[in-house]
């Protein structure tokens, strides 16, 4: 019998609450540009706005952060070099 591959709950979890998170800002940014935002928003602007950009600027140290983890991991890979065969000196070998 086949075995089945072990679901990880943890990923999974964070997947929806990224999408949740996409939802929010989308639902926000539609209210926002219909000028309808205090229907679904109880904070006032400056919270709102000082919120919002907290979770721009984790956003964009995440991201930062993301990328110099990649250029590490890339500068780990082994280069394939060719290297000179080296000449003989020895008489009578």
């Amino acid at each position: 019998m086949m075995q089945q591959p072990e679901t990880n709950i943890a990923v999974l979890f964070n997947e929806n609450r990224l999408a949740d998170l996409y939802d929010v800002l989308d639902e926000l940014h539609t209210a926002a540009s219909e000028g309808t935002l205090h229907t679904m928003n109880a904070r006032d602007k400056r919270e709102l706005l000082a919120l919002l950009n907290d979770v721009v600027y984790t956003a964009q140290e995440t991201i930062r952060e993301i990328n110099q983890q990649s250029r590490r991991e890339e500068k780990r890979e082994p280069k394939l070099r060719i290297l000179e065969k080296p000449r003989s000196d020895q008489k009578g070998a």
